[in-house]
């Protein structure tokens, strides 16, 4: 299927969305979330503050629009491992390539987006729509494909159980004091854990 080519009027908003994205992210960085107002944003980026408005609803929304971000990175890991031919390999590779360019963000700018998104009456963090969890259910049919998960017991048992250590080792490295590399540290944790439910 071929790409329609973008008129200069669509590339300009797309420059424009991603100039006050890039401005948010930086004052959210080196300000912190709560203390930045759109007026920063627009002021950063060299944008009128209406301009703001026509890409999106809030300071929330432009902090929410690092989800795409992630969804794209969590993309181009599952990429990189989908050839892989274990239940282990495949999930371990996409962490360790996934969250290590998470790793690159810091932690100002997860913990923000976990601590606004749980206070949502339906939390993006924990969304079932999210590429992550997708790529999560796509791992786990691999993994019981294969014979390396018990297929007695079922898919959503295993899927959550993966759902529920990632949520935990990104809150755990979030609220941390101490320099660790999200990379490793999730790579430690879930090694651990996949050993104990890989069928043997």
């Amino acid at each position: 299927m071929v790409q329609k080519k973008l008129t200069n009027r669509q590339m300009k908003a797309i420059e424009t969305k991603e100039a006050l994205y890039q401005a948010a992210i930086q004052l959210f960085n080196e300000e912190g979330y709560e203390k930045v107002l759109v007026e920063d944003i627009t002021n950063l980026a060299g944008t009128a503050k209406g301009t703001f408005y026509n890409y999106f609803h809030s300071k929330k929304d432009a902090l929410y629009h690092t989800f795409t971000k992630f969804d794209q990175i969590y993309q181009e890991a599952y990429d990189l491992v989908n050839n892989t031919t274990t239940f282990e390999q495949r999930l371990l590779g996409f962490i360790k390539h996934a969250y290590k360019e998470i790793n690159k963000m810091g932690k100002k700018i997860p913990w923000a987006l976990y601590y606004n998104s749980m206070l949502d009456d339906s939390p993006l963090v924990l969304s079932n729509d999210r590429v992550l969890y997708q790529i999560v259910n796509e791992i786990v049919e691999f993994g019981l494909k294969i014979g390396d998960l018990d297929t007695n017991k079922p898919f959503s048992h295993y899927v959550e159980l993966i759902k529920t250590q990632l949520v935990g080792i990104d809150y755990r490295w979030c609220v941390s004091s101490e320099q660790i590399d999200f990379s490793e540290f999730a790579l430690t944790n879930m090694s651990v854990f996949i050993h104990g439910i890989i069928h043997r």
